[in-house]
């Protein structure tokens, strides 16, 4: 079954919100209101609830991230330019911080995926992006 881009675009931004809403939800579920002059704010526990859908997300975001990658792969095999090389390669970084974040949470407790390792795969992928907009082929 074939479908336009116009319809697989509506089909993922459906299933991006869908998750969206669910984990909200569910974030809203485990907070506790406070009220602070006048003010309502969210202070989230530290509940089993949250650390759950801290940890189902990361697991969907590499997936998501090694999903973009692959097809990121394919479209640079089949067209074989430095723009899709750029792109190619931003979307590896993304699948590799994903990855090293993965590995924080198994393996070293999140000890050492930093803010600023994170700022800094965050600066490499832009960095990438930009740069691809200025290759023609």
């Amino acid at each position: 079954m074939k479908f336009s881009t116009n319809v697989m675009g509506v089909i993922i931004l459906i299933l991006v919100l869908g998750i969206a809403v669910g984990v909200g939800l569910s974030l809203l579920k485990s907070a506790k209101y406070q009220d602070i002059e006048g003010y309502y704010f969210f202070e989230l526990e530290k509940s089993p609830d949250v650390m759950n859908i801290n940890f189902f997300t990361r697991i969907v975001d590499f997936l998501l991230a090694l999903a973009l990658f692959a097809v990121a792969f394919l479209a640079y095999r089949r067209m074989q330019t430095k723009r899709m090389l750029l792109v190619f390669t931003a979307f590896a970084f993304f699948a590799l911080k994903w990855y090293v974040k993965l590995l924080d949470v198994f393996l070293a407790k999140k000890s050492f995926f930093t803010d600023t390792i994170g700022n800094a795969f965050e600066f490499i992928i832009l960095l990438l992006l930009f740069l691809a907009l200025f290759f023609k082929k």
